[in-house]
């Protein structure tokens, strides 16, 4: 037997309290799922489980379509957040014009520079503006701090580069060095420090010999 509840004329494609409310009543009495109730009822499933969910609401939630006012505390709260995201990009702001015509375009000059800058602005503000992370800088600042065992062969090679670049008259790149060092083995490495150092070798100009014609000209 269907249920006898019939269906109100919708008005801008709602129904009225009562009719959700009778709709409701009638999904537990019946003892049926919501899918048979809504069928009787003409309805979609779904608007009847969304009738349940806001007829559960609590009692204090504003209507549909009405904003809930906020109390006092909540007002003050986000103050105080804008204020303090507002005091943060101020700094970072500062932080950027500061650090105009430093070099930063590898993550330990970034890191040099936070460190030149921690005494006046936050960390992680910093670390923020400058594109790094806080657990980066951290470990980079330890490693200085305690640098390990392949930190301080890489400080000897470095000095070794230098060293026999400028002998090389500044013309020998990475596998030419790695030989003269006696570690051919470590080409790669070598060239990676050369990168760090900013250590490039320079280009020979390629031969071309003169043209004939060139030549018959002058002695013509």
């Amino acid at each position: 037997m269907k249920t006898q509840l019939s269906k109100p004329v919708r008005n801008k494609g709602s129904y009225t309290d009562e009719y959700k409310r009778e709709a409701l009543e009638l999904w537990p009495a019946r003892g049926r799922s919501a899918a048979k109730v809504a069928t009787e009822l003409g309805i979609r499933p779904p608007l009847l489980y969304r009738w349940a969910r806001t007829d559960r609401a609590p009692a204090n939630t504003s209507p549909p379509g009405q904003k809930r006012l906020r109390t006092v505390e909540e007002l003050e709260a986000e103050n105080r957040r804008l204020r303090a995201e507002n005091a943060k990009l101020l700094e970072q702001r500062e932080v950027l014009k500061k650090s105009l015509g430093h070099p930063l375009r590898s993550a330990a000059e970034r890191y040099a520079r936070i460190e030149q800058m921690s005494g006046q602005y936050k960390v992680a503000w910093l670390c923020e503006a400058l594109l790094v992370s806080r657990s980066g800088y951290y470990d980079w600042s330890e490693r200085r701090r305690h640098p390990g065992p392949r930190h301080l062969e890489n400080t000897q090679l470095r000095a070794r580069i230098r060293q026999e670049f400028a002998r090389s008259r500044q013309t020998y790149g990475s596998p030419r060095l790695a030989r003269a060092m006696g570690c051919p083995g470590r080409r790669n490495r070598i060239a990676r420090l050369m990168r760090a150092e900013r250590i490039f070798a320079r280009q020979r100009s390629k031969y071309r010999p003169r043209r004939m014609n060139n030549l018959l000209k002058h002695h013509i």
